[in-house]
């Protein structure tokens, strides 16, 4: 789940890397037959469902000026919907890992920064928690926290500035968790994004 910057867009003058990445990886799920729901602003321009956690971006419509409170009300908003999902992916620097006793499917945790000693207390805190990291290097400061795997961005670097057309992305299945009701007939990814 993440909670972005800006409406989440392919590409959207002055959203940041983190909205664009996250537009990549939903519309690739999409793409690959998911179901994807993102919670983030209204005006959001996204791949599959969009749940309009936040009337505009962060400070915006009568959104709140702080974008972390924006972040934790998409955050939320994902988790307590949980149960329409088979898994909640969440980019909001490892915010989630508190919540996931309360979520009613499994969630993995995202960091699009290089990890802070912050995010590793949390993360020793939580220690069952899913952590998904960009590279090999990512945690590698904190050899105790071992990753659940690792989805590179797949930005080429020739477009380092926009949003790639073509995403590169190893997708984690939900076969990789335990055991849940399977009943409906496609996997449901959730990826609350940030809001604006």
């Amino acid at each position: 789940m993440s909670t972005l910057a800006a409406p989440v867009a392919r590409e959207t003058a002055g959203a940041g890397s983190v909205e664009g990445l996250v537009w990549a990886l939903a519309d690739g799920c999409v793409r690959a037959g998911h179901d994807v729901t993102v919670f983030g602003a209204a005006g959001s321009a996204t791949p599959g469902e969009l749940v309009a956690t936040l009337p505009g971006p962060y400070g915006c419509n009568g959104a709140p000026d702080d974008w972390m409170v924006c972040e934790w009300i998409n955050l939320c908003a994902a988790v307590e919907q949980s149960d329409r999902f088979d898994v909640i992916h969440s980019h909001a620097y490892g915010w989630g890992m508190p919540l996931e006793a309360l979520a009613r499917a499994p969630m993995l945790h995202t960091v699009h920064v290089w990890p802070w000693d912050e995010s590793a207390q949390l993360w020793r805190r939580f220690p069952d928690a899913r952590v998904i990291a960009l590279t090999h290097a990512q945690w590698r400061s904190y050899p105790d926290l071992v990753p659940f795997g690792v989805v590179h961005h797949g930005v080429t670097p020739r477009r380092s500035r926009s949003v790639p057309t073509r995403t590169r992305m190893r997708a984690i299945s939900a076969d990789s968790f335990p055991a849940r009701d399977r009943s409906r007939p496609s996997p449901r990814l959730v990826r609350p994004t940030w809001t604006s």
